[in-house]
């Protein structure tokens, strides 16, 4: 433990230096500085006040290494701020497990509250995220991603305890890995990865091991071929994870995997894999997504407006036809619209906008608010004034609904620059 532990400080002081601009996500908090151990007194007067024993590779850590300080994300609280916890809550039963479903998170998330018994809080992930460690039930000691609101499952991390899961922080640190979420893919370089893959079992393990290729700056010839190989005989699934990284990578493999999706009838994989682009010639495949706008439906058609909305071929008419689609939600086609923001000659078709503005809700009439922003028309300030006159009059002294509010602050802001009275 002793050897390990001291390993842990050279790890810092190389992660330190690596990351010298604080790019990675919470180092600009953390600083990659320890504070001081806590003594042995300390964490027997913290024990005894809870009545439980600290994991040991967490305990070893707080004594030998650090209270607190650098760590994954905003780092790792001081073991003083532990204090304030409530006993009964750290003691009870952790009912939380891997890879729970759906059902059973939601019978577990109905009776939490705010509050999940036997995980003891050790760092913030920002907002109401944060890192939890274990001690109670059979998961002792391992840690967990939760969310204090409930939103979503709880997510337990790759590594078994404390000391492995910061270990590797500090090494994907060093090896100037993209981790902003960390821990929340598989570890190990390219070549633990291949390994891995090829003794996983099911496919969900497969796909959780070849998104962990993102983390990579870049991948190496080998490792190119082997995700070019494993797709041949694979499902569907994973031939488009396998496109999407090949083409993050800029191989001309994933460029060919488009074309055989295209060839294949295999459109919504092609538009979901194009759409992962930041920097890409969205132009060449204008044309081909245009055809198929009538045949793809919810997600894959919002994918492919905002594929087609960077093209300069395309127009705001064009983008505003694609609301005709009768399967598509509200949200969906709200989407859509936002997507005709930065894209030229919107007040040419201002009476379009106007009619979605008058004809649905107060949520796509936000939204039809904010894309037309940089707009000054006279029509559309008479359909805004007629808005405002109204809402004012069908609250009168009411509360106002939150999404009327957004509304209303957006318009004030719009008429201040318009140099018009609000």
């Amino acid at each position: 433990m002793k050897t390990e532990l001291s390993f842990m400080k050279e790890l810092l002081k190389k992660a330190d230096k690596k990351d010298n601009e604080r790019k990675v996500f919470g180092a600009k908090q953390h600083q990659y500085r320890w504070a001081p151990p806590v003594s042995e007194e300390k964490l027997q007067e913290w024990e005894q006040h809870f009545g439980i024993i600290l994991p040991k590779e967490y305990r070893s850590f707080l004594k030998e290494i650090a209270g607190g300080g650098a760590g994954p994300y905003y780092g790792i609280y001081p073991i003083e701020e532990t204090f304030r916890y409530d006993k009964e809550l750290l003691c009870e039963q952790c009912l939380l497990k891997p890879n729970m479903t759906k059902k059973e998170w939601k019978e577990i998330s109905e009776n939490l509250e705010y509050d999940y018994g036997g995980i003891l809080p050790i760092g913030t992930q920002g907002c109401t995220y944060e890192t939890g460690l274990i001690l109670t039930g059979e998961y002792r000691g391992r840690i967990v991603y939760f969310d204090y609101d409930c939103e979503g499952l709880p997510f337990f991390v790759e590594e078994n305890d404390f000391l492995q899961w910061y270990v590797r922080w500090l090494e994907e640190v060093i090896n100037g890995y993209n981790i902003f979420w960390f821990g929340c893919n598989v570890g190990g370089n390219e070549e633990t990865l291949i390994e891995k893959y090829q003794r996983a079992e099911t496919e969900k393990r497969k796909l959780d091991i070849l998104n962990s290729f993102f983390k990579f700056q870049h991948i190496k010839a080998k490792t190119e071929h082997f995700i070019w190989k494993i797709q041949q005989n694979s499902s569907k699934t994973i031939k488009e994870v396998a496109a999407d990284i090949l083409l993050h990578f800029g191989s001309k493999k994933g460029e060919k995997m488009l074309e055989l999706f295209w060839n294949e009838k295999q459109y919504a994989a092609a538009v979901r894999v194009i759409s992962n682009r930041q920097k890409y010639d969205f132009e060449k495949w204008y044309e081909k997504i245009f055809s198929v706008t009538d045949i793809l439906q919810g997600e894959d058609l919002v994918k492919a407006a905002h594929i087609l909305s960077k093209c300069s071929k395309m127009t705001v008419g064009d983008m505003l036809k694609l609301l005709d689609n009768p399967n598509s939600t509200e949200q969906e086609k709200c989407r859509v619209v936002y997507y005709t923001t930065k894209m030229p000659q919107k007040e040419k078709y201002i009476e379009q906008y106007i009619r979605l503005f008058l004809k649905e809700s107060d949520y796509f009439r936000l939204i039809v608010i904010q894309t037309l922003s940089d707009v000054e028309n006279e029509k559309l300030f008479q359909v805004y004034d007629d808005f405002i006159k109204k809402q004012k009059a069908a609250e009168k002294g009411k509360k106002r609904e939150p999404t009327i509010g957004y509304i209303f602050f957006n318009l004030e802001r719009i008429y201040k620059k318009a140099g018009r009275k609000f």
